[in-house]
């Protein structure tokens, strides 16, 4: 099993749910970054569409699933990835963005993998007030500080939004928002079999 040796953090989103479009910038950006001349954050500012929060968020969620190091620095995965699927559109990639997020050896926050084992049983009905409050429980078995109650919301929020929305994960089908503001838990196909091979000698 590979141990990163970072996690990204309980709030490290900014309040914003992961956006496959925006971290395809930020891997398309971070090509031409010279560290000497700017900071990651100023080279994106100047360099991408991206808000000035995206510019924070974006980047800790390509860490969390696996296209950057804990240096910013493009991953061996990120280069096989980017040569064949740029727009981080793929099936495939989604798969493999969700297994570094939900990994329990990192480099996704503490809590995504509990979340994932916990929270996404197929046949459940979610609404973010819940997973707020076994997010609370899980920080406290894991011995980590915990966040204000509108910190765990957003956060509740924003793992909801990652999985539900068209822009983050919705292609994995875990996950679906009704229009009375639940989310349906599904059963997901299963993932492709060179990912399960993938996932199989990384952990």
């Amino acid at each position: 099993m590979i141990t990163h040796s970072f996690r990204l953090g309980t709030v490290f989103h900014e309040t914003f749910p992961l956006s496959r479009t925006a971290v395809a910038s930020v891997m398309e950006a971070i090509k031409d970054w010279d560290r000497g001349q700017a900071s990651l954050f100023d080279h994106l500012r100047a360099n991408t569409a991206l808000g000035t929060r995206y510019c924070k968020a974006m980047p800790r969620y390509a860490q969390g699933m696996g296209l950057l190091d804990k240096d910013y620095n493009i991953t061996e995965l990120a280069k096989n990835v980017l040569s064949h699927d740029s727009s981080l559109f793929s099936v495939t990639t989604q798969w493999l963005m969700h297994y570094h997020l939900s990994a329990p050896h990192g480099p996704g926050p503490v809590f995504w993998h509990a979340l994932v084992t916990r929270a996404l049983r197929p046949g459940r009905t979610l609404r973010s007030s819940d997973v707020a409050e076994e997010l609370r429980e899980i920080l406290r078995e894991e011995g980590q500080k915990e966040p204000t109650p509108r910190a765990l919301q957003s956060t509740a929020t924003v793992f909801l939004g990652s999985y539900a929305r068209s822009d983050g994960l919705r292609a994995l089908q875990v996950l679906r928002e009704e229009r009375d503001g639940t989310y349906r838990v599904l059963p997901a196909e299963p993932p492709p079999l060179w990912v399960l091979a993938y996932t199989l000698a990384d952990f």
